[in-house]
């Protein structure tokens, strides 16, 4: 909660930062290709690493397409939130964005300002599946019994974002793209087993971020926050 309260901060201040200033101008060639990398998916209670391209198409209109990958090592620092039995974990993340740009006065054809607004509209599923162990008790109880177990977890979500599309560095190559906002995201889990017949599950009263309970349908509201660093291509 107090890195969402930090990053919310900075937001606001660049925010009012950007409109202090005069915006500057730049000359632009479309379609214009932005590739970007995300660090904040490692914030994320699943811990995936991503990379996105945008294509603007023109001042107002572009298309944001993000892939993220997820594996045991994008999770490391997150580990005990998750089963203590963990083996491995695995998956993708996939995120479609339509973007509409705010633009400022420029009437010059092929220029737009270097800070870029944009309300963003989002559609995101995801796919991974947590290898683990269960503790399950044999033969009323006579002794317990690890047995391997699969948490399959299928995400579908949407939202609606605010930011801002800065260019900097070297011939405005650089690209920093802030943005915040809200949405609606579900989560469908199955747990993928075989067990004897005679075994019955061991439940463990330690707190755990994600659950090993069959069929269980969790929806949430999305705070959407973020930010991600790139290049522009052309």
């Amino acid at each position: 909660m107090r890195k969402i309260c930090l990053l919310l901060s900075i937001f606001c201040c660049l925010n009012m930062h950007v409109f202090s200033q005069d915006s500057s101008v730049l000359k632009i060639h479309y379609p214009q290709i932005l590739v970007k990398l995300s660090p904040m998916g490692l914030f994320h209670p699943i811990h995936y690493v991503s990379v996105s391209t945008e294509v603007r198409f023109n001042r107002k209109h572009a298309y944001e397409l993000e892939f993220g990958f997820i594996n045991r090592y994008t999770g490391i620092p997150y580990r005990s939130l998750f089963d203590d039995n963990e083996l491995d974990r695995y998956g993708f993340r996939m995120l479609n964005s339509y973007k509409y740009y705010f633009l400022s006065d420029v009437t010059r054809r092929n220029t737009i300002s270097k800070v870029n607004q944009y309300i963003g509209f989002d559609l995101q599923t995801s796919m991974h599946q947590v290898k683990t162990e269960l503790e399950y008790c044999r033969f009323d109880c006579s002794y317990n019994q690890l047995f391997p177990a699969t948490q399959r977890t299928i995400t579908l979500g949407f939202g609606v974002k605010y930011g801002l599309l800065i260019y900097a560095g070297k011939k405005n190559k650089g690209i920093i793209d802030f943005y915040s906002g809200l949405g609606y995201i579900a989560y469908k889990r199955k747990l993928i087993q075989n067990i004897p017949d005679d075994a019955s599950r061991v439940n463990n009263i330690n707190f755990r971020l994600i659950s090993f309970d069959n069929e269980e349908l969790l929806q949430l509201l999305n705070i959407i926050i973020g930010i991600k660093f790139g290049y522009r291509v052309n």
